[in-house]
């Protein structure tokens, strides 16, 4: 999947979203960072790295993050994922496409970030 950095304005609230929604996990929130990296293991050993950097106003926060690519979150449970994710308040783009190899839909998170849920 990749590593990826998202700039937020508050480093706990953001840890706390993240490991809600993505069950992204670290060994360093014990500590008084500025910056944090969390790290999921996805579907077919794919792994996923969120450099969480705070100190930014949360205007210029959604307009950094949506800047970026999109951070593909491949998954074997789509649709358990996808009603999940919609009680976390994303932002779906719409609805899942269904097509023969896979099954995918377009994202945003809480900080602007855009995904793509896919399996």
């Amino acid at each position: 999947m990749g590593k990826f950095t998202v700039y937020v304005s508050s480093l706990k609230d953001a840890v706390d979203y993240y490991q809600s929604v993505f069950g992204l996990a670290s060994d360093e929130l014990d500590k008084a960072l500025s910056e944090v990296v969390l790290s999921a293991q996805g579907a077919n050993d794919a792994s996923i790295h969120l450099m969480l950097m705070e100190d930014q106003t949360k205007e210029s926060v959604a307009a950094l993050n949506n800047a970026e690519p999109v951070i593909e979150w491949k998954t074997t449970q789509f649709w358990e994922d996808y009603h999940a994710f919609s009680a976390y308040g994303v932002l779906f783009e719409s609805l899942p496409i269904e097509q023969a190899a896979h099954t995918s839909v377009l994202f945003i998170d809480a900080y602007g970030v855009n995904w793509k849920l896919t399996c």
